[in-house]
């Protein structure tokens, strides 16, 4: 189902921002009608009833999916600015060129991008994830041409019998 969602998102050219809203909308909204039910159910045998639990469990939930969203989102922002930090320089330097020399992307002698972001704190974090949305294409652009690369390789070369290949 979630490969089906993905390739719902990736056609049609739906921009990097609407997908990322929509992802943030899908998990904030799934955790929390899910963490509210379970309240509410639980809260059906107490004495209050189960609107309170209910709620309680919904604002809960939606708590938990946002800080699981931060992090997801952070996680790929931090990984694309060690594994590809000329990319991300240049989307933060071309798409976001009126905030770049307020952050200090334009600093002469500044740390490497990772480092960067790390030790920007959450405002160059924030521009770091926007960054990482608009260029998640090209990222994933280069994962399959290396994949490609492999498959290639193996078809030219195939290989030699080993204990587990048939």
């Amino acid at each position: 189902m979630m490969e089906d969602i993905k390739a719902f998102l990736s056609l049609g050219g739906i921009d990097a921002r609407a997908q990322f809203v929509a992802r943030f909308f899908g998990m904030t909204a799934v955790t929390s009608t899910t963490f509210g039910l379970v309240a509410g159910n639980f809260g059906a045998f107490l004495p209050c009833g189960p609107l309170l639990p209910f709620l309680c469990g919904s604002v809960s939930g939606y708590l938990v999916g946002v800080c699981g969203f931060w992090r997801a989102e952070k996680m790929r922002a931090l990984e694309y600015a060690d594994m590809y930090p000329n990319i991300m320089e240049h989307v933060l330097a071309t798409e976001f060129s009126h905030v770049a020399e307020r952050i200090g992307l334009l600093q002469s002698g500044r740390a490497p991008m990772g480092e960067w972001v790390r030790t920007g704190g959450t405002g160059r974090m924030s521009w770091a994830i926007l960054a990482a949305q608009s260029c998640k294409c090209s990222v994933q652009q280069l994962h399959e041409d290396r994949l490609q690369k492999l498959v290639d390789a193996y078809k030219e070369a195939p290989p030699g019998p080993g204990p587990f290949r048939t």
